[in-house]
């Protein structure tokens, strides 16, 4: 799946009537961006459910073919294993660094929060080629061993290589939930507890872990879908021993052209998670909006008060950790510092594996390099690069541009509605594209662009990118539409103002700011687009990911260390500017 950008909190709900335009509804403004998302991402997904019953013949044999054949099955349940297993790492992992970078001081609090965004916005492929690196033959985990007199060991290609990546992907998504509830949660429970009698590590257990279940729900939730749709992480560090669902449907397409199977094996992955968000929103009480933007988790579902008995796994932690109380450990407050450390650093770790790559002397991607050379930085001139990039510039500019002119006219019109029906199923469409795994919408959308000839052309990877860019956009621009005063709209009506020119004189300057943010966000989700442009290419087109992605899988050409240094300093510089740029839109919007 693309990698998801840092989204604003987005307030859930408004009050009736908030934000309406002075003359009636304003859905009309969502028109364009859903008539868009139906076509180019609804239409493409009936279409592929139809042609799972359909293709070569009426019937349900493609889904006898998978359930009848014990290596596909297998496949399945290895792809739920390992998603699990990822999920319930991140959680173990991310709770206790989540905690620290609530309860810590400002300088803390930065730091982490870095090592967390920093990840969340570099490329899927980077990490999963610094994963290689790291557990490969000559890695950094087989050095360590080797020093420790463990041997070498063969991690890459297998679940654990799978299970890692996957863990070290879905931490951000883990922890951005948690630390949204835990901001809400009243410091002085623990402390309280502990007035009363209560040993810190059972009062936290006891008191201020069942008031983040919100946060963990989300969470989990969030991990577990992103995981059994990944396709990325399995297809580079999986191999045969480690594939999951997605590879498979991508193996049926390229290489076998079996588009029935691949057709049946896409929508029981879809069901799948169609499944878990379903049990999240109405078992938990939980929204879209908070497996979109992450950060909104504190107001999604009953409010955190409400949510603090202490059930069987709670009682039954509360006695795992009896120990810590009784050995002292859990008053040594510098050991949840120490912890948070580790783990940050670990987190930023592979995206800085690529340097030293990058300017190895050797094809050998090892760690640390030979020697040291810069051939890899000018290989990125030669055509089998440089067509790529100019590809992916092009594409993604057209596609942001797109993505953030229709997002921003849906925002508008989703605010200005307040809690109508349709305003809710509006926003609800606008969502869809970021919870769905990427790897069914590209099988889909390959099924349903081969017929038009959109397959291997710019314009299919246009308008495919461009569908999975609007909620990116629409959610930031919501954020701030949803904050602004209707009167001053009003007052533009009171003076003669159509509803055309309040949009752009009035509304638009006053959302330039996120408008800005909206159109990098969108810039950054379609140029980092890994499994849609390697459905989608061909022999006439191809991406940057795509190339990125055979240099992994087949080329082995450490050329992939300098472009994803290349990418690294684009995303750094990006994140960095948008504060700016939008800062500046927002003083110009104040002069005119």
């Amino acid at each position: 799946m693309t990698t998801r950008a840092a989204l604003p909190e987005v307030p859930l709900a408004t009050k009736p009537g908030l934000g309406r335009t002075p003359r009636g509804s304003s859905l009309w403004l969502c028109v364009p961006a859903a008539l868009f998302i139906v076509v180019v991402y609804v239409v493409p997904l009936a279409v592929l459910l139809v042609r799972s019953f359909t293709d070569p013949t009426v019937g349900l044999h493609n889904y006898g073919a998978v359930f009848e054949n014990f290596g596909y099955v297998w496949t399945i349940l290895r792809t739920i294993g390992i998603s699990a297993m990822a999920t319930a790492l991140s959680l173990l992992l991310g709770y206790p660094l989540a905690h620290v970078m609530v309860t810590a001081g400002p300088g803390w609090r930065k730091f982490l929060m870095f090592c967390v965004i920093t990840p969340y916005v570099t490329s899927v492929l980077v990490r999963s080629f610094a994963w290689q690196v790291i557990l490969g033959r000559q890695g950094l985990v087989n050095k360590l061993t080797e020093v420790l007199g463990l041997g070498t060991h063969d991690l890459l290609f297998s679940p654990f290589a799978v299970a890692v990546g996957l863990t070290h992907y879905m931490l951000p998504l883990m922890i951005l939930p948690l630390t949204s509830v835990m901001r809400h949660v009243p410091a002085n429970l623990v402390p309280a507890a502990q007035s009363l009698g209560a040993a810190p590590a059972t009062a936290f257990i006891r008191i201020y872990l069942p008031q983040t279940k919100p946060g963990i729900e989300a969470g989990v939730v969030l991990c577990f879908v992103y995981g059994v749709g990944a396709f990325v992480i399995p297809a580079i560090l999986g191999g045969n021993s480690g594939a999951m669902l997605g590879v498979t449907i991508q193996a049926a397409i390229a290489q076998r052209a079996d588009y029935g199977f691949a057709a049946a094996a896409a929508t029981l992955l879809a069901l799948c998670v169609l499944g878990v968000v379903a049990l999240y929103k109405w078992r938990f009480g939980g929204s879209l909006e908070t497996l979109a933007a992450p950060r909104n988790a504190a107001q999604s579902g009953a409010t955190v008060p409400g949510r603090t008995s202490a059930g069987v796994l709670t009682r039954m932690l509360a006695v795992l950790v009896r120990p810590l109380d009784t050995s002292g450990i859990s008053r040594a407050g510098w050991l949840l510092k120490a912890y948070s450390l580790v783990v940050g650093l670990l987190l930023l770790l592979p995206q800085f594996i690529a340097i030293p790559v990058s300017l190895s002397s050797s094809r050998a991607m090892v760690v640390p390099p030979p020697g040291w050379s810069l051939q890899w930085y000018r290989n990125l001139a030669d055509a089998a690069w440089s067509e790529p990039i100019v590809t992916s510039l092009q594409v993604a500019a057209v596609a942001a541009v797109l993505a953030t002119t229709l997002g921003t006219l849906a925002a508008l019109g989703v605010a200005r509605s307040g809690l109508s029906r349709l305003g809710g199923l509006t926003n609800t469409l606008m969502l869809v594209p970021l919870l769905f795994p990427t790897v069914v919408a590209a099988a889909a959308m390959f099924v349903a662009f081969l017929p038009l000839y959109l397959t291997d052309s710019r314009t299919g990877l246009i308008l495919a990118h461009t569908a999975l860019a609007i909620p990116f956009a629409f959610i930031v621009v919501l954020a701030s539409a949803r904050k602004l005063d209707p009167k001053i709209e009003q007052a533009a009506a009171s003076l003669g103002a159509r509803p055309w020119k309040r949009l752009t004189r009035v509304l638009v300057p006053l959302l330039r700011p996120s408008i800005v943010v909206a159109l990098f966000l969108a810039f950054i989700a379609s140029f980092d687009e890994t499994s849609i442009a390697i459905f989608l290419s061909g022999v006439r087109v191809s991406t940057l990911p795509v190339q990125m992605y055979d240099s992994l899988t087949i080329q082995s050409d450490p050329t992939i260390a300098a472009a994803a240094v290349v990418i690294m300093a684009l995303a750094g510089a990006g994140v960095g500017l948008a504060p700016l740029l939008a800062a500046l839109g927002s003083r110009k919007g104040r002069k005119k």
